[in-house]
């Protein structure tokens, strides 16, 4: 088990970018859905097969043919190689319908080169395809100007901080 870090060397900063989709059938009584995506890395070391949630995006309402153009960068831990994409129906009364998921292996990243892929996404068997989305991700590099823009940099940031004034003290 790897022990939690907030030294920045230990996280990479990926930038997820989530265009559009297509649902292949109805999940609402209108012939349509609402869609929305959620992406997050398995924390394989700590848990197997358990997703640490990073992003959520917006519902796009009455359509098989979502398009999100969402944007979020995050500081994801060095050691995690595998992001989980899921894809779901909102409902307004009941829990959302799941429609698909896709994992997809990061740990061939290129600093500043995105992946860009139109990934299918497959039902809980494993098997039957229920989807499609087209998903970016990118390994950026770690400066000032990418940091300012990650969603969950606050206790890394804090930390970097007090690092960078204890230097300067020097």
């Amino acid at each position: 088990m790897v022990k939690k870090s907030n030294r920045e060397e230990d996280y990479n900063i990926l930038c997820f970018t989530i265009v559009s989709g297509k649902i292949f059938e109805a999940y609402d009584s209108n012939g349509l859905a609402d869609g929305y995506c959620k992406v997050g890395y398995l924390n394989e070391n700590k848990t197997p097969n358990k997703t640490k949630w990073l992003l959520k995006t917006t519902v796009c309402n009455k359509t098989l043919e979502p398009h999100w153009s969402y944007s979020e960068a995050y500081w994801v831990p060095k050691y995690v190689n595998k992001i989980q994409l899921e894809l779901f129906d909102h409902d307004i009364i009941g829990s959302d319908d799941f429609i698909g998921s896709v994992i997809v292996d990061i740990s061939n990243l290129i600093e500043g080169t995105p992946e860009v892929e139109q990934y299918s996404l497959v039902k809980k068997d494993g098997k039957t395809k229920s989807a499609s989305v087209l998903f970016m991700i990118q390994k950026c590099p770690i400066t000032d100007e990418f940091k300012i823009h990650c969603k969950n940099a606050t206790k890394l940031e804090l930390i970097s901080n007090e690092i960078k004034k204890e230097t300067n003290k020097l």
